[in-house]
């Protein structure tokens, strides 16, 4: 697989996907002065590692997310609006990072 984006996260969360089944990232980042706050949902994980700090996720699609161990559930007010619907109506599940996944 072709290796894809790198996505530096402000804030994350590890959500499972039931209807199919896999583990999603989302994440948020914060666009200061000038730019939009963001969001994305990642493709199913498929591979972590622990770099200086960081939880590097790798997803399907060859795309890394660089994750601080300590951002983990600070998704700021925009983001947590963003996801409690899915999360609200059962779509996605949140789970917590474990070290030994």
């Amino acid at each position: 697989m072709t290796k894809g984006t790198t996505h530096k996260a402000d804030g994350w969360i590890i959500v499972h996907e039931p209807t199919h089944g896999v583990d999603r990232l989302f994440i948020t980042t914060s666009g200061g002065y000038l730019d939009s706050d963001t969001w994305r949902l990642s493709s199913e994980i498929t591979d972590r590692r622990v770099e200086a700090g960081y939880i590097i996720f790798t997803t399907y699609s060859g795309s890394e997310y660089q994750c601080h161990r300590e951002m983990e559930r600070r998704l700021g007010a925009y983001g947590a609006s963003v996801i409690a619907p899915a999360i609200e109506e059962g779509r996605l599940v949140p789970r917590d990072y474990e070290e030994n996944s």
